[in-house]
């Protein structure tokens, strides 16, 4: 299980640091990938739940023995 430990720990530190910046990047992504970003409830809303998984990767590392399924 220390690997898993490990894996679940950089999985989700890594996605905290990659995803996070997205929240303050939608005016830019509209200019450099046109068309902009007409929802951007839709947009926040993706954001928002791939940050919420990272979350849980790193709630998994505390103890991935006991939250397996």
């Amino acid at each position: 299980m220390r690997l898993a430990r490990w894996i679940f720990l950089i999985a989700g530190i890594y996605g905290v640091l990659v995803i996070t910046p997205f929240y303050f990047l939608e005016d830019q992504i509209g200019r450099d990938y046109p068309p902009a970003i007409t929802h951007p409830d839709i947009y926040y809303g993706f954001v928002g739940v791939t940050l919420v998984w990272q979350v849980a990767f790193l709630v998994i590392a505390s103890n991935p023995l006991r939250l397996r399924p």
